[in-house]
């Protein structure tokens, strides 16, 4: 099994990326104990999925309550892209993939809308290495809040960095997921380093916030972007560790009537 590049402890400590996840309010009761409850692993099977095995069903699965509505639950299951082999292991990266979201009725154990996505396997041989669901990202309008589906992806090159984090949020209407943000980069790694400690790396993260105006009645939303560039050398014993002041970036998001208009990730 071909293996993806680990930082060393000191630079992976100076290069952890910045997720930001949190909750403003704790979910219902029936809520909690629904996602506690291993049978929403199964939600893909009326869709024509097949069951991925326990051994690595934890590391593709994630069920989170939707702590602004009631009886409300997200779930997203990942699966193998056609012709793409099942991972050996939980940890294994999956080279091509579908990835389905979906809003589930926990009081009634049913689904009330999936979005589905596909990234066949990629030329340059990177692969989904982790899934987050993010429902602390913040309401688009009143009423209406949103969820966030996170995808980590790297690349197969030990010396030759470049990892990402794609962000899709939706808006919660109703009984619906809209996407209305496609794989906006919220956090990215690149740079090129020896494996023990000399190298150079970009890091760059963003993260979304509510701004001051609103556009076709949704919110604006703010793109706060931090580039951080960093150089490793060893000095004896030590990896030391320079970083150059970081630059920092903004951008307005504005909806169009059907979805926000992200900033260039590259």
């Amino acid at each position: 099994m071909r293996k993806f590049p680990r930082l060393s402890t000191t630079v992976r400590t100076a290069l952890q990326p910045l997720l930001v996840l949190s909750f403003m309010t704790l979910p219902a009761a029936a809520q909690a104990e629904y996602c506690a409850d291993a049978a929403w692993k199964s939600l893909g099977e009326a869709h024509g999925r097949s069951r991925l095995p326990e051994m690595i069903e934890d590391h593709w699965t994630r069920c989170q309550p939707l702590p602004s509505q009631r009886d409300r639950a997200i779930v997203a299951l990942v699966y193998p892209s056609a012709g793409v082999a099942m991972p050996a292991n939980p940890g294994d990266p999956m080279a091509g993939y579908e990835a389905d979201l979906y809003l589930v009725d926990t009081a009634a154990g049913r689904v009330l809308d999936r979005q589905a996505r596909q990234r066949p396997q990629q030329p340059d041989g990177s692969a989904l290495t982790g899934v987050e669901i993010d429902t602390g990202t913040p309401a688009l309008a009143p009423k209406v809040p949103s969820v966030a589906l996170r995808l980590q992806h790297a690349g197969p090159s030990p010396e030759r960095l470049d990892s990402r984090e794609l962000l899709t949020l939706h808006a919660v209407q109703g009984d619906r997921l809209r996407p209305v943000l496609e794989d906006l980069a919220s956090w990215t790694l690149r740079g090129a380093w020896d494996t023990r400690c000399a190298g150079e790396f970009t890091e760059t993260r963003t993260v979304l916030k509510t701004g001051a105006g609103r556009t076709r009645g949704f919110v604006d939303l703010v793109a706060h972007t931090v580039q951080d560039r960093r150089t490793t050398r060893q000095q004896g014993d030590e990896c030391v560790d320079r970083k150059a002041a970081p630059v920092s970036r903004r951008h307005t998001l504005r909806h169009d009537g059907q979805v926000y208009v992200a900033p260039t990730s590259r």
